[in-house]
């Protein structure tokens, strides 16, 4: 007895989308504990410095205090955490593959590690490896645009 497929193009994405979810917030969840105690800590730091103070002196309000300047200060680290943090979603992707039995970029790894196949595990940590450099690059600039400090100007020396 087979299982029947979904027919129709919405049907498919649909029930893939159904099928993912599961491995998908289990790689999501896996590091959101670290990250929210990370947010947290920095949050409490922020929220005694003195201008958050001079802010709520000025008559504020609680909301404009803490997203318009406790929150924008903290956001470069947050920014950074985030998206180094995608490499590890590729490498906790060979266990997650693992226990939900799918195929991918995990399990072609693992699969290439324990058969000593050395082309393409130098090529899967090659792109491991570009994975970490892009996603640093792209905090660099994600950087510039939201702490304006940090933007490069030309014609300074």
């Amino acid at each position: 007895m087979s299982i029947p497929q979904p027919a129709g193009t919405s049907a498919i994405i649909f029930d893939y989308i159904w099928h993912m979810t599961l491995p998908v917030i289990t790689l999501t969840l896996m590091g959101f504990g670290g990250w929210a105690l990370y947010v947290r800590n920095l949050m409490v730091r922020t929220m005694g410095e003195d201008f958050v103070l001079m802010a709520r002196a000025r008559g504020l309000t609680e909301r404009q205090v803490v997203y318009g300047h406790a929150f924008r200060t903290i956001l470069p680290p947050i920014i950074t955490i985030m998206l180094m943090s995608v490499p590890g979603l590729v490498s906790g992707a060979v266990i997650t593959e693992s226990v939900f039995s799918l195929n991918g970029v995990g399990t072609f790894l693992l699969a290439a590690v324990s058969g000593h196949d050395y082309p393409s595990a130098g090529a899967a940590f090659y792109l491991l490896g570009l994975i970490t450099v892009i996603c640093n690059f792209l905090a660099d600039v994600a950087y510039g645009i939201v702490d304006p400090r940090v933007r490069i100007e030309a014609g300074n020396k």
